[in-house]
């Protein structure tokens, strides 16, 4: 297990030397920007109880790997904390010169996915996404955290298309809207323009994977750019009315303003007609057709603002 950590430092090219007792104290430990596990994920106390009994009957470990210039943990903290836990006041270390901060958490990946806590899909997506971002390509990600290459060339659209997007112009909050699929998806779409109208689409209609991958397929068959645009104008004139329930919050978790008020307006409307059936029994006043005649007239004026086009 030793040589497969010195192994793969060996072969990523990074320069590191080997100290036997490696001061605890001097190291920093739950950098939460350089590990490649989300915080749960970091040091479980079961398996560091685990190896803190196997360490003192007499197990050998692989050395840790500690970042040259910041004196971080870049891998095993599980083992670390262990060996905290034996009473140890030094460990084994790889002091490793990791060139960025790309490279020290490729390098804690792939040590992780070949003798270590197996990153889960989350983590792994999170990583290779950053990987991306800084230039890596899908294959040297597939072959590094033991994800398949076309998972790998999925999340490489996703980053394609949203840095495509936010060069055209639409909202980093806005694209963050889409699935994760729709957004792989419609990196399909060559032209930026078909791209940007498409995607303003999706968001507005509330697409899921398989209605929006119907449209791209749809759109990559047309020749021209004005035929796309015009078939997109289209779709928004058939999915005006769940269109205009998506900018309502209708459906949602988190509905809109006007959602509220309409839903909150609706209840009390209910509850209001329930009092004056039990009131009326048979005898209508002037006064009770009056107050059903402002609640009528402003439920349609509701409903006209949330037709509005």
């Amino acid at each position: 297990m030793a040589d497969q950590v010195a192994d793969l430092l060996n072969e990523m090219g990074i320069e590191y030397r080997y100290v036997a007792d490696y001061p605890v104290e001097e190291i920093v430990r739950n950098n939460s920007e350089g590990q490649v596990r989300i915080k749960d994920h970091l040091a479980p106390p079961k398996l560091v109880a685990q190896y803190a009994h196997q360490m003192e009957q007499g197990a050998q470990f692989p050395p840790i790997v500690i970042c040259k210039r910041t004196k971080e943990v870049a891998d095993g903290n599980t083992r670390l904390a262990a060996k905290i836990k034996t009473g140890s006041s030094t460990v084994p270390a790889y002091v490793a010169d990791f060139p960025d901060l790309s490279v020290r958490m490729f390098f804690a990946g792939r040590s992780n996915q070949q003798g270590g806590l197996r990153l889960d899909s989350g983590e792994a997506k999170a990583l290779a996404i950053m990987l991306l971002q800084e230039g890596t390509e899908p294959e040297q990600i597939s072959l590094g955290l033991g994800i398949s290459v076309d998972e790998a060339r999925k999340y490489a659209n996703e980053v394609e298309a949203r840095e495509r997007l936010l060069l055209a112009g639409l909202e980093a909050d806005k694209i963050d809207s889409l699935e994760p699929s729709v957004l792989s998806r419609l990196n399909n779409l060559k032209m930026n323009s078909i791209l940007l109208a498409q995607a303003q689409f999706a968001i507005d209609a509330g697409l899921k994977t398989g209605q929006n991958s119907k449209f791209v397929t749809s759109l990559n068959k047309l020749r021209s750019e004005d035929d796309a645009l015009h078939l997109i104008t289209n779709w928004r004139k058939e999915y005006a009315p769940s269109i205009k329930k998506v900018k309502a919050g209708v459906g949602t978790k988190k509905p809109g303003a006007i959602a509220c008020i309409s839903l909150a307006h609706a209840n009390l409307m209910k509850r209001t007609l329930k009092e004056y059936e039990i009131e009326i029994n048979g005898n209508v006043s002037e006064s009770v057709i009056k107050q059903i005649q402002e609640i009528s007239e402003r439920a349609e004026r509701l409903v006209e603002i949330l037709t509005k086009p």
